[in-house]
């Protein structure tokens, strides 16, 4: 008893027009998709190197410090990402093809927006660190 499924040969072999086509296809998706790995992988990396080098060069304390900071800026970063870039790239080429220009003029006005919010934000948080820092010296 064989358990191997034989599949029949194929009726008509392609035309090496059509191998080519795909052949083409293929090395292109390979090549983009090896792209995009390649730039994760180097953003990915080059941000747990400079991890490492912050927790090795400063102070517990510093270190913490920014570590905080990141989150809070990452924190700030996602309904960006949800409100501008994800809708640009999900919609930009297919839905607003016909009115491209009045869509990204759109998407500028919610940028210049959401980039005015994340700086107010980031600054009160140093404002507010400065001042915890002024108060914790002050009592030492």
């Amino acid at each position: 008893m064989e358990l191997v499924h034989q599949f029949p040969p194929p009726t008509k072999a392609l035309p090496v027009s059509l191998m080519r086509i795909g052949k083409k296809r293929l090395i292109s998706w390979a090549l983009k998709g090896g792209l995009a790995l390649l730039d994760q992988g180097l953003f990915a990396g080059s941000n747990f190197v400079a991890s490492i080098l912050l927790a090795r060069w400063l102070s517990p304390q510093e270190y913490g410090a920014y570590a905080v900071a990141f989150a809070v800026f990452l924190l700030l970063l996602v309904p960006y990402q949800a409100l501008v870039l994800e809708p640009m790239l999900v919609f930009g080429g297919s839905a607003y093809r016909n009115s491209i220009r009045s869509y990204v003029k759109s998407l500028l006005v919610v940028h210049c927006a959401m980039g005015l919010a994340i700086v107010i934000a980031l600054c009160a948080a140093a404002g507010l660190g400065f001042e915890l820092d002024r108060d914790r010296k002050s009592v030492v």
